[in-house]
């Protein structure tokens, strides 16, 4: 459908206000269009309107079980809703490689504990440059907490003199419902 294509244009252009009115355009003839279904979800998907985007994807997905996009979207959804088992489900039936890779790492990283390190270098001449090692664990607690500790070493050098700045966080990021997280 070529409406559904530049729909897709516009809504990866930063038009989404343009692709949504096309979208629904689409589907105001064509209720079942698994397309127009999709690419609507993934604009609420952007919004953080997973309910809406949920209700739509399970339309798409009842339309078209093999599709591999509409199954993609889907866990997005799943994982903003933090309904990991969904997604993870969702996930499992998808092809093996590297374009759905982010989407199985989030996944993962959702569901266990993580780790990360990281490190960052800043030259500019006779200005502030600086060394930096980035270092955060992570670890769900119970079914809708997750904390976080990270930790930020920078060792700043200006001309002739040196100086360090340490940044210790702990961070509890706490679902109190699907509307609500703080």
């Amino acid at each position: 459908h070529a409406t559904t294509s530049e729909a897709q244009l516009l809504a990866w252009t930063g038009h989404s206000t343009a692709a949504m009115q096309m979208y629904d355009t689409v589907l105001s003839t064509e209720p079942g269009n698994v397309e127009a279904l999709r690419g609507k979800a993934e604009i609420l998907n952007w919004r953080g309107d997973y309910r809406q985007a949920h209700e739509l994807l399970e339309r798409a997905h009842r339309s078209a079980p093999d599709d591999s996009r509409v199954s993609a979207e889907m866990a997005r959804t799943d994982l903003g809703l933090q309904h990991y088992g969904d997604a993870r489900q969702m996930i499992a039936g998808l092809p093996q490689g590297a374009e759905y890779r982010d989407l199985r790492e989030d996944a993962s990283r959702a569901l266990g504990a993580w780790t990360e390190t990281g490190v960052a270098f800043r030259r500019n001449g006779n200005n502030l440059g600086y060394d930096q090692l980035y270092v955060a664990a992570s670890t769900p607690v119970g079914f809708n907490n997750r904390l976080t500790f990270q930790y930020v070493p920078t060792l700043y050098s200006e001309t002739g003199d040196t100086f360090s700045s340490n940044i210790y966080a702990f961070k509890l990021d706490s679902k109190v419902n699907d509307r609500l997280a703080i």
